[in-house]
């Protein structure tokens, strides 16, 4: 049977059925409202229910049983029931509870529950203080490695020629990857074009004109030896960010070969020439 959950919502209260009010609340995911309707009419049980249906909302979850917490001390100061409920979910704690508690109660009647959460807190502490050491020696580790790829060098014979144009490498300007290939710029940039999406395309097409503007302001140059350091800052900014877009691994046996793992070797330009080879 079919029927709208805010008209039986209306009917249930109007003739004081209370449970049926909690549980059509629950239906329709008003979780505060059924524990709060339970807890008027001194349903525990029927609270506690409620209170751990949001099961993937821990936040919602502490925050019913914290109300439950509440009402149950409130209502009779019962240090055993609020103790029993700290058992009954696992994200209260007893400093959660402890503020609901009148100043004339002993702290006695919790000193087991108080020595458990202090060493609870002890234990995370030590955890922390764990990872902080950890992460400490990696940040150590990272700045060695740094300070070694800072005098890093790689050795190009003369004869050597580009990975991916085959030609003479040291007729232009080239780049050098520590697994040995070495690309001449114009072609490792036209090689890693393929491979970026469009924005980091336009980004790089847009270094590259800065970079054409500022090397044309340079040869232009005045004597004034500012606005010449200006300018070579601009420069080396430049290719900085122009290194980050192409020269971030290699073309021939990084990521970029991996990803390119579905092109065709033959490219349809070449599929022409391909098929005179047939025999």
């Amino acid at each position: 049977m079919h029927y709208e959950l805010d008209h039986a919502l209306r009917v249930c209260s109007e003739h004081k059925r209370t449970r049926s009010c909690v549980h059509i609340y629950g239906q329709m995911g008003l979780y505060e409202e059924a524990v709060r309707l339970a807890l008027e009419h001194k349903d525990l049980d029927l609270a506690r229910v409620y209170a751990d249906k949001p099961e993937e909302d821990d936040v919602l979850r502490k925050k019913l049983w914290t109300n439950i917490a509440k009402y149950v001390i409130e209502s009779s100061e019962d240090i055993k029931n609020a103790i029993q409920l700290l058992m009954g979910c696992d994200l209260l704690k007893i400093e959660d509870i402890l503020p609901f508690f009148p100043n004339h109660v002993l702290i006695d009647n919790f000193k087991e529950e108080i020595c458990a959460s202090l060493e609870e807190y002890n234990v995370s502490i030590e955890e922390l203080k764990s990872e902080m050491d950890n992460a400490t020696v990696c940040a150590d580790h990272i700045r060695s490695d740094v300070k070694k790829l800072k005098k890093k060098f790689a050795v190009v014979e003369e004869e050597q020629a580009c990975s991916l144009c085959h030609f003479p490498l040291l007729t232009r300007q080239f780049y050098v990857f520590p697994c040995h290939h070495v690309f001449h710029a114009d072609c490792l940039i036209n090689r890693v074009t393929k491979h970026l999406p469009t924005r980091q395309i336009r980004k790089l097409a847009d270094i590259q004109e800065q970079l054409s503007r500022e090397f044309k302001l340079a040869r232009t140059r005045t004597q004034e030896e500012e606005e010449d350091l200006e300018i070579f800052k601009r420069i080396e900014s430049l290719r900085h960010q122009l290194d980050d877009i192409v020269a971030d691994q290699c073309v021939v046996c990084g990521d970029i070969l991996i990803h390119s793992i579905h092109v065709p070797f033959i490219t349809e330009e070449e599929a022409e020439i391909a098929s005179s080879w047939i025999i």
